[in-house]
């Protein structure tokens, strides 16, 4: 009897390892970047990454779209958990300004259009923004950023916010997410992140780096019923 509950076992274990942890990073290009600064109203630019503060408020505003197929992809589509995601700034970021240190927000950012957008109407909408930035929504990590880290150093670390935002977005089948990243904690700072114009190439300067671990299949969990129900009978027919 012993020898067929360590084998009941093992198939049990066996199934359950089919819902494995894997990793996917999704890249961006070069078109899902826009640069747009407040002291300029107008200044839109592709094929930059540029965010943080100028001091006496003005804002230097990155916002930048990731396509959900990588991880589709990676995932065949099937449902997923996400366990970590991660904002990778990439490794031609540096710092720059006077001050030594600033604090950056990541925040969600919703119906952007990159080919429309300006300061005073930065989802491109056609009509003005009440709120400088546009349609600023939750708060997805926040850092600080200081003149002594080296260029690749530069990330957004997860949070429960971040986490939430992925799995509804590939939950829903969306295609893309919008992220905006600025020092909306104190425009007053003379500090921010850059990389030099047309240092952003189309294989990608930031990624976003997700961890997940894929849902067993209806079948699998049937399977997996059915291992454990069969160890509780043998258990009572001993």
């Amino acid at each position: 009897m012993m020898k067929k509950t360590i084998h009941y076992l093992c198939l049990t274990s066996a199934l359950l390892t089919s819902a494995e942890a894997a990793q996917a990073i999704l890249n961006h290009t070069s078109a899902d970047d826009v640069f747009i600064r407040e002291s300029a109203p107008d200044s839109l630019q592709a094929e930059r990454n540029i965010f943080g503060g100028q001091g006496a408020g003005a804002q230097f505003v990155t916002l930048m779209r990731f396509s959900l197929s990588e991880l589709t992809t990676a995932t065949s589509g099937s449902p997923v958990i996400i366990d970590a995601v991660s904002l990778d700034l990439g490794p031609s970021m540096s710092y720059s300004g006077i001050s030594s240190s600033f604090t950056a927000d990541l925040h969600t950012y919703t119906n952007f259009n990159a080919s429309n957008a300006t300061w005073n109407d930065p989802d491109g909408s056609g009509f003005a923004d009440t709120q400088a930035g546009g349609s600023v929504a939750t708060l997805l990590s926040q850092e600080n950023f200081n003149n002594a880290m080296v260029e690749g150093s530069f990330n957004f670390s997860s949070s429960s916010a971040f986490v939430h935002y992925l799995q509804t977005a590939y939950d829903n089948g969306d295609s893309h997410i919008y992220l905006r990243l600025s020092n909306q904690s104190d425009t007053s700072t003379n500090g921010f992140l850059r990389t030099d114009h047309g240092s952003v190439t189309d294989t990608g300067n930031a990624s976003l780096q997700v961890s997940y671990t894929a849902v067993p299949e209806p079948h699998t969990s049937a399977l997996l019923g059915l291992a454990g129900l069969s160890l509780i009978l043998r258990r009572k027919t001993r």
